[in-house]
C-alpha cells in the first residue's frame, strides 16, 4: 500500500514543475525552429489559471504542430524525470463544437517558441459538468474542479450552468447522472454562501448591540 501511495504521489506535477516543463518545452521548440500552439485544460488547467489544487496528474492539452510538439514534450519529461504521459492530447475527444473559450496567462504569456493558453473558466464549467458524476470515495476530483468553478462564478442553478454547456457544444446535454451531481454542488455552494451571510450578520448584530450598550451607560 505504502508503495502505491508513493508511485502514485511521484506521478503528480505541481504548478511549479508544470510552469517549468513549459518554458522548457517552449525552449526546445525555439532551438528547432518551431512555433507550438497549445490549449491547456482539465486539472492542469484549474492548477495554472487558479492554483486552487496541489498537485494534477498530467497536463491535458491540444497542442499544434501535435507530432513534433508532442515529441518534444516528451523529450522534455525525460530531461526532467517526469512519467510517461504526463503531457497528452486525450483531452481532444472532448473539445467543443462550436467554440472555445481561451485566456492567456501572465505568468506564461511571453515564453520563446510557444504560445501557451487556459480554457477559460466557462469553458472548464461545461467540460467539468459534462464529465462530473456522483463521486466514489477519494475520486472527486472533477466534483471539486466544479464547486470552486460555480463558487467562483456565482452559479445559483442548474439552468445557468446547461445554458454554458450549451454555449459550447451542439448536441452535447447533461445526463440525470449529471444533472444530479451537478445540482448536489450548487446546493452546497449555495448553502456555505448563506451561513456565511448568517454569520455575518450575526457578528454584525453583536457588534451594533455592544456598541448600543455602550450608549445606554453614558451619562
Amino acid at each position: 500500500m505504502k508503495v502505491s501511495i508513493l508511485l502514485t504521489y511521484e506521478r503528480m506535477l505541481s504548478r511549479e514543475i508544470i510552469r517549468r516543463a513549459l518554458i522548457r518545452l517552449g525552449e526546445k521548440a525555439n532551438a528547432n525552429g518551431i512555433h507550438l500552439d497549445i490549449c491547456v485544460y482539465g486539472g492542469s488547467a484549474m492548477l495554472l489559471a487558479y492554483d486552487n489544487r496541489a498537485m494534477s496528474r498530467d497536463v491535458d492539452v491540444t497542442i499544434h504542430p501535435t507530432k513534433k510538439g508532442l515529441q518534444l514534450a516528451q523529450e522534455v519529461g525525460e530531461d526532467m524525470g517526469l512519467h510517461l504521459g504526463w503531457f497528452n492530447d486525450d483531452v481532444k475527444a472532448y473539445i467543443a463544437d462550436k467554440r472555445e473559450g481561451k485566456r492567456t496567462l501572465a505568468d506564461l504569456d511571453e515564453i520563446p517558441g510557444v504560445k501557451i493558453q487556459v480554457a477559460t473558466a466557462a469553458y472548464l464549467l461545461a467540460m467539468k459538468a459534462l464529465a462530473c458524476r456522483e463521486p466514489f470515495p477519494g475520486q472527486n476530483v472533477d466534483a471539486a474542479d466544479l464547486r470552486f468553478l460555480v463558487r467562483k462564478m456565482g452559479i445559483r442553478t442548474l439552468a445557468e450552468v446547461e445554458e454554458c454547456v450549451d454555449r459550447f457544444y451542439d448536441d452535447r446535454i447533461l445526463s440525470k447522472e449529471n444533472q444530479a451531481a451537478v445540482s448536489r454542488i450548487i446546493e452546497e455552494v449555495e448553502n456555505e454562501r448563506r451561513k456565511g451571510m448568517g454569520e455575518a450578520s450575526g457578528n454584525a448584530g453583536g457588534s451594533s448591540e455592544s456598541n448600543g450598550g455602550s450608549e445606554g451607560v453614558r451619562p
